[in-house]
């Protein structure tokens, strides 16, 4: 209702400017790979797009994950020191 149709508007990605870090997983259940990969391509200043290289990361593992600092927290602190 709010945008007057049913989904909202595509957003204009080449507007972003900042840098951008994509950090997903292969089981992430709201970031399915193939809409990763669409994200990644549309986005014009991607700095990382990581895949975290444990196979059964999902959505709940980076905010709880008992391997978080390892897989992903290092990465997310490496990537703000370089920006």
């Amino acid at each position: 209702m709010h945008y007057g149709q049913r989904e909202p508007p595509l957003y204009n990605l080449a507007k972003v400017t900042a840098p951008v870090g994509l950090f997903w997983g292969n089981t992430d259940w709201l970031a399915d790979p193939t809409d990763v990969a669409r994200l990644a391509a549309d986005l014009p200043n991607l700095v990382l797009n990581y895949n975290v290289p444990k196979e059964e990361f999902n959505h709940l593992d980076f905010g709880w994950g008992i391997h978080a600092n390892e897989y992903v927290y290092t990465k997310v602190l490496e990537l703000f020191a370089a920006y």
